[in-house]
């Protein structure tokens, strides 16, 4: 099997070669998202073990865009956290399977082998993560619109006279953000809309 490796530090990316080399064929290294795409690109490999949190174009963008250009790619995202919302992102990007750097040896090669088999591989606590994150109700359109508006630092007032909203109405979506971001305050909802990709970088 060719292999592409994707991590933004050189130490565990030798790390997965050491461990990987025995079996596989390392075919490229990237330090970065954009690193990983333009290295599928060229060696079109078997399967790809890409970081979730690297710089520039970060894993999930990284995945994205290599399942965008080759529909066929059989990628695996790799994290230290496996948060709900890095689960969720990582799935909805397109990865076949999901694992934890410290899993254990024998649950690498099974993912290795099952995902390069056309199948998914996903342990049973991303399946529980991404279980409850998708019991969560997601922001309507008009939510998410008043969402932006907040992270501006608009108050209700000024976000009704900006999309043509009486103010008890404003204040409604602000109510319903807050319960479904699970946040007690306007600021701690603009923190989690940003972790969990509701809003775009330049908020």
């Amino acid at each position: 099997m060719r292999i592409l490796i994707a991590d933004d530090h050189p130490i565990v990316r030798a790390g997965w070669e050491q461990a990987l080399k025995d079996r596989y064929t390392i075919v490229h290294t990237a330090g970065d998202g954009q690193q990983a795409l333009d290295g599928w690109l060229l060696h079109r490999p078997d399967l790809g073990l890409i970081d979730l949190r690297m710089p520039g174009m970060d894993g999930c963008s990284a995945i994205a865009a290599i399942t965008a250009a080759d529909a066929t790619a059989r990628l695996v995202a790799v994290t230290s956290f496996g948060t709900e919302e890095d689960v969720y992102h990582a799935l909805r990007s397109g990865a076949r399977g999901f694992l934890l750097k410290d899993a254990p040896l024998e649950t690498i090669f099974q993912c290795l082998e099952t995902v390069a088999g056309g199948q998914r591989f996903y342990p049973d606590y991303v399946m529980e993560r991404l279980s409850t994150r998708l019991m969560r109700a997601e922001p309507t359109p008009r939510e998410t619109e008043v969402l932006a508006l907040m992270a501006e630092g608009l108050s209700n007032k000024q976000i009704s006279t900006r999309i043509g909203l009486s103010v008890e109405t404003v204040k409604g979506h602000v109510k319903n953000l807050l319960v479904k971001l699970e946040a007690q305050t306007r600021t701690a909802a603009v923190h989690q809309a940003r972790l969990q990709g509701l809003l775009p970088p330049s908020f």
